[in-house]
């Protein structure tokens, strides 16, 4: 299982680097470099995957079946390099034959990137080489460096290019980088090979006489009279091209045929792309899948293995068809913003390239069914027909781009119904016979469990699936180790494993479309593995302990229980599953209520009945959630877990669904956001607007990430209108809020806890003007007490996780950064304060925290350095002098408005030296937050976070005199109050814990119960509050945002439903403008 992890790390870097490459290729290159570099990437698939996987098989069989039977491996590695050097000869020959050919259509011409492809081809030859020797020796360690290597090499090249040049690299430069990748991963996997192959595979062992005249055991047809190695090495190479063919054939015939039209042809690879990736999603399925099916093969119950392969197949036509629609409604903007297309392509043809996905995701399904009913043969026949068929339709005279697309659905729909038919006609004619052999073709020619379990592991490989089923399949003895006369771990299992994920791995740098390539190869050489024959048990000597092994490794098989794997992991998804979907329900349902309050959104009067009709549907439904606790409490005791997780979660959703509902009934009866297009909402309109129309991001220091999503709903759902669009956005953003705090606090705490914590105080900042903000602001809090959390343990992980998480969060913080990079600058000191403060330190721990932070950075930098440079450039200056920016700097306790004009007294007086009474209780709450919970990551992060962001804040204002910049230091208030007002409910929920184990213990019910109650109070009222505070009406305050939209014309030229006087005009009432008055002093 470690090793399968770590294949799974090195496969998601090498899929990354595929992605990453068509990326940034799109982006820095020509519309002809960009369709130069596509046909690279998918000529680079087919010559090494199609040629040189076939290479890795055959060395990874050859060289465990030398290891089981004891024998030494320098003459099966010579063997195997020989066999590599005439398959490069040959392959060279015949790229120097397609040379013209190649250079002039798909190339554009390019003799450079020839020269690259050429390169992919010597050195794919030495890492398959080397890949199939570490396979065999199942060195899987160094199997997975070789694929993180690779995956590093192509990814970290192609964006230093990118940056070196600023977006304008050569074609030849990333070419080279794309290409070379494997020599590097060769050359990692080699020093894992470094001690040599002069010694025995393994030592002999007392009483495992392999004398000559013992019986090989490991024997397949394949080897077996005429049939060579060279012969099966043939055999698996010509499965390979032809797989191969039917998965970039429709591309690269669509890039020959469109020389003429440079951008569309890269768009149209890019798209070919981009539309496998829900094709990943079939690695978890076959790994649920694969040991039931083994399982129901070898007892002959094929009854079962055939609901089994039904429900496999109805769970990735589902979920081929979601992604495919998914991806077919967002992926010209997919492609447009990520790819850097220069041409557009319609849904209607990307929905026809997912159909092709979707017969692939069913092929994924049905091989490795034919395996393991020993009907392998068929696969590489129904991919041959597969081939056949794709390479006719995309000559056909028609448009290249729907002749590809044509090819690229038919193609993988031959191939299914070869492989669906030859599994009907298998299943009528095996015999359903308990224990009987459930391949009904030769008799005792499939082991019951060896052969089965390695047509498990190959088929779970094939789409990289990091299961285990094929280290359990591959391992042999219990120890993992595989002793002679053990075919199980010699040939099927390592074979399997190595050479599966070998082909997913492959060259040609997607996952997402090398999956798809890959299947056939994986099938072919387990075709070579799977014919070998169980030695009987009064065999040769050996024999014994052979049959005992397998006897052990059916037992692991037939004697799991009907609970797998796959189930305990749904059962335990299904409980935060349950909480995501009553949060967002419960967002859901009060905002669509709010659409049946028939009131004056103006009149005074109208505003108080809507308050009150909102309110009225927050507390029946509250009451519902809280009917619920009882009635499992009373009832169901072992769904009470359950319930109280849903009720908890379905509170967040209506408190945040108050509020949109609230902006519902403000802006009834108008077609426009809050401010109309005044004011940034008609700046965000706009600056959304040039995305939209092909003109990118007018501002390159606004959040590209918000931008971008407004510019994508705006085509996906008001055919390009941004104003529409920042409506629904408002809306929607505020309805989320509240599910967004819950969900992330859970990541820290209790359902309850995490509803006190996180929800209540985000009230505080919830902004429905610009959600986004404060949904970051609110989000960040416990990511960073997540990360601070594992950095304490970070120290006793092994490497591979330390990895993996410090990818995820990178990630993740970019996300956040790209969305919104207030709170994410204003935060890093304390972040960096709590880290140092809370990790435990010691020598071993230092540096796997140095990585772990190293990689997050390298990530984090990645993909967000350039917004970075522009953010913090010289050139981005705030001059913006709200009203917020004269009050004292040290208040933050309540935010009152930016609008401008005369706002009174502010900050309001307090009792304390001019201190509120609320503002002391929060600072309170802040010193008991941090005396009971000293040394917990919450507290302290929490803490360090509100200390770092009050120093930038004081910093930033004491040099405004100075510099006549404010760059946003009064924005910094939300920030600290949400700190405090978390620190303070942190306080009360450490000292309840506290509370909790004294005697008497108090009861479990009414705590919930009294605390969803209270926070329903707390909640309706605060939402009722804020709600009010955005209902229209002509005042110096955010009231006056819905009132312009209220006064302004709609796009057909009509006033608002509720206009005052049905009277507007094309801006909205302007009447705010005259509260501006120039800076004091400057």
């Amino acid at each position: 299982m470690r090793a399968s992890v770590g294949m799974a790390a090195g496969l998601l870097l090498v899929g990354l680097s595929g992605y990453v490459f068509l990326a940034v290729t799109g982006h820095s290159s020509t519309p002809s470099d960009a369709a130069a570099l596509s046909s690279l990437y998918f000529l680079a698939g087919l010559v090494t995957l199609g040629v040189f996987v076939g290479l890795e098989q055959e060395t990874s069989r050859a060289t465990s079946r030398a290891v089981a039977r004891g024998r030494r491996l320098a003459p099966v590695a010579r063997t195997a390099r020989r066999h590599a050097v005439w398959l490069l000869a040959l392959t060279l020959a015949v790229l120097a034959l397609l040379a013209p050919g190649l250079v002039s259509g798909p190339l554009r011409g390019r003799w450079a990137l020839f020269g690259a492809l050429v390169l992919a081809a010597v050195v794919g030859a030495a890492c398959y080489w080397v890949r199939g020797l570490l396979g065999g020796r199942q060195l899987f360690y160094g199997y997975a460096a070789t694929l993180a290597t690779e995956g590093l090499a192509r990814l970290v090249p192609c964006v230093a290019v990118f940056v070196a040049t600023g977006g304008g690299g050569a074609a030849w430069a990333y070419g080279v980088a794309f290409a070379a990748a494997q020599g590097l991963a060769a050359g990692a996997g080699w020093w894992w090979l470094r001690e040599g192959f002069e010694e025995p595979g393994f030592e002999e062992r007392e009483g495992d006489q392999l004398g000559a005249g013992a019986q090989d055991t490991e024997v397949s047809e394949f080897e077996a009279g005429e049939r060579s190695a060279a012969g099966g090495l043939a055999l698996l190479v010509t499965a390979s091209l032809l797989t191969q063919l039917v998965a970039n054939l429709p591309p690269l015939a669509a890039s020959t045929r469109l020389t003429s039209s440079d951008a569309v042809a890269a768009a149209f690879g890019q798209a070919f792309v981009l539309v496998r990736i829900p094709l990943l999603l079939t690695s978890p399925i076959q790994a649920m899948l694969l040991p039931d099916l083994t399982r129901s093969a070898a007892r002959g119950d094929l009854a079962a293995l055939r609901a089994r392969v039904r429900l496999a197949l109805a769970a990735v036509a589902g979920l081929g068809v979601v992604g495919t629609a998914v991806l077919a409604l967002a992926g010209p903007w997919v492609l447009r913003v990520f790819f850097g297309t220069k041409a557009d392509l319609s849904h209607a043809l990307l929905a026809v390239l997912g159909v092709g996905t979707v017969f692939l995701m069913a092929a994924a399904i049905l091989q490795p069914t034919l395996v393991a009913l020993d009907r392998h043969r068929l696969v590489p026949t129904a991919w041959g027909a597969g081939a056949v068929v794709s390479a006719v339709l995309v000559e056909l005279p028609v448009d290249p781009v729907h002749a590809a697309a044509a090819g690229g659905v038919c193609g993988p729909a031959t191939v299914v119904a070869v492989m669906a038919g030859a599994l009907a006609v298998t299943l009528r004619k095996v015999p359903a016979e308990p224990g009987g052999p459930a391949a009904g073709g030769r008799s005792g020619a499939v082991p019951p469990v060896t052969a089965l379990a390695a047509a498990g592991a190959a088929g779970s490989a094939a789409m990289g699936a990091p299961s285990g089923t094929s280290a359990d399949a591959g391992g042999g003895a219990p120890d993992g180790s595989s002793p002679g006369g053990a075919p199980m771990g010699a040939s099927s299992g390592t074979s399997a494993e190595a050479g599966g994920r070998a082909s997913m791995a492959g060259p040609s740098g997607t996952s997402a479309d090398a999956v798809g390539a890959a299947m056939t190869v994986t099938a072919s050489a387990s075709a070579s593995s799977l014919g070998s024959a169980p030695p009987a048990p009064d065999g040769p000597p050996g024999a014994a302990a052979g049959s005992t092994r397998r006897a052990r490794a059916e037992r692991r098989f037939t004697m799991t229980g009907p609970r797998t794997g796959w189930r305990r992991t749904a059962a335990r998804a299904a409980k935060p599953a349950a909480e995501v979907v009553a949060a967002l329900a419960g967002a859901v349902v009060m905002t669509f209520l709010a659409r049946y309050i028939d009131v004056d959104p103006l009149a005074r009067t109208g505003q108080v009945s809507a308050l009150a009709a909102l309110q009225l549907r927050f507390a029946v439904l509250g009451v519902v959630l809280l009917a619920v606790l009882l009635a499992a409490h009373r009832w169901y005791a072992a769904g009470y877990d359950t319930a109280k997780r849903v009720v908890c979660a379905g509170v967040a959703g209506l408190a945040s669904g108050f509020l949109a509902g609230g902006i519902v009934v403000a802006l009834r009866g108008t077609p426009w956001p809050l401010f109309g297009l005044s004011g940034d909402t008609g700046r965000l309109v706009q600056w959304s607007a040039s995305i939209v129309h092909g003109h990118g991001n007018p501002n390159p220091t606004y959040p590209p990430l918000t931008l971008h999503a407004l510019a994508w709903w705006a085509q996906l759902s008001h055919h390009g209108d941004t104003a529409a669009a920042f409506r629904d956005f408002e809306i929607g953003g505020a309805a989320v809020t509240g599910p967004a705090a819950y969900l992330a606090w859970r990541l820290v705490l209790s359902p309850l806890w995490a509803l006190v914590v996180g929800v209540v105080p985000a009230y505080a900042i919830i902004d429905p003007y610009k959600p986004y903000g404060a949904v970051v602001m609110i989000v960040l809090l416990p990511v960073f007490v997540v990360s601070v959390r594992h950095t304490m343990r970070v120290g006793g992980m092994r490497w591979r996780s330390v990895l993996v998480s410090a990818l995820l969060f990178g990630v993740l913080y970019s996300v956040l950064f790209l969305t919104y990079p207030g709170s994410s600058l204003w935060s890093a000191p304390g972040l960096v304060a709590a880290v140092l403060l809370l990790f435990p330190w010691s020598r071993a721990g230092v540096g796997r925290l140095a990585g772990f932070v190293g990689v997050t950075v390298a990530v984090f930098a990645v993909l967000c350095g350039w917004y970075v440079k522009d953010l913090v450039g010289p050139g981005t200056v705030d001059r913006a002098y709200g009203f917020d920016a004269y009050t004292d700097p040290a208040f933050f306790s309540m935010w009152r408005t930016d609008m401008p004009g005369d706002v009174g007294q502010w900050p309001p007086p307090g009792e304390l030296a001019g201190v509120g009474l609320f503002s002391v209780l929060t600072f309170a709450g802040l010193g008991v937050a941090l005396w009971l919970g000293w040394r917990r990551p919450l507290a302290v992060t929490v803490a360090c976070v509100f200390a770092g962001t009050w120093l930038w804040r004081m910093e930033v204002a004491s040099r405004m005199w100075a510099t006549g910049k404010v760059q946003l230091w009064p924005r910094t208030g939300n920030q600290l109050l949400y700190c405090v007002l978390v620190l303070g409910a942190a306080a009360a929920c450490f000292a309840a814990s506290r509370l909790a184990s004294w005697p008497p213990v108090p009861s479990r019910l009414g705590a919930h119960v009294g605390g969803v109650a209270a926070v329903l109070l707390v909640l309706g009222t605060a939402a009722s509050s804020v709600s009010d505070y955005w209902m229209p009406a002509k005042t110096n305050s955010y009231k006056i945002l819905a009132y312009v939209s209220q006064t302004m014309r709609k796009p057909d030229g009509s006033c608002p439903t509720y206009a005052p006087n049905h009277e507007c005009s094309d801006t909205g009432d302007q009447s705010w403008l005259d509260n501006f008055a120039p800076p004091r002093n400057h």
